[in-house]
């Protein structure tokens, strides 16, 4: 077996702004798909921040969206429909003083302190194992992250 990742690092990095992501989701034991951003100068392994607009663990149902700061963080999860049974929009609003979770236009997530404001690079991906547990076996496979569009927008004079 083996996990994908898809990433703008070294390409694109943006600060402030919005992302829209529309997908739709591989579910099973052992599945972990990611939309997530990370600083672009960041001094080692562990970054100084890291935002999770979604992740997805596994057979648990609904996502969990992160604010990850130093050793600290800030986590909501939403339980709603199936996100492998359709596309959904996946966004994150992220201004100097907030961000912002969205999905399907409906607000599911906020955090007002520890905002980052440094420039961050989109990653997204399918892992197997870790938190989502083990894949149950080849029956499992395969699974597809399917991506529509990832679309950014930002205030000028932001990037």
């Amino acid at each position: 077996y083996s996990s994908g990742a898809v990433t703008t690092q070294g390409r694109f990095a943006f600060r402030y702004g919005r992302v829209d992501i529309r997908a739709r989701l591989p579910h099973g034991a052992g599945i972990w798909p990611a939309f997530w951003l990370l600083p672009v100068a960041q001094s080692s392994w562990l970054a100084p921040y890291e935002i999770d607009m979604m992740e997805a663990y596994g057979l648990t149902p609904g996502i969990a969206m992160t604010l990850h700061w130093s050793t600290h963080q800030a986590q909501c999860t939403l339980v709603g429909p199936d996100f492998s049974a359709g596309y959904h929009v996946f966004s994150l609003v992220w201004t100097p003083t907030s961000l912002t979770w969205y999905v399907d236009g409906q607000r599911a997530c906020e955090q007002t302190e520890h905002i980052p404001t440094v420039a961050m690079y989109l990653i997204l991906n399918t892992a197997l194992g870790g938190i989502a547990g083990q894949p149950a076996g080849a029956g499992e496979f395969p699974r597809v992250l399917s991506v529509d569009y990832v679309r950014v927008y930002q205030p000028a004079g932001t990037r």
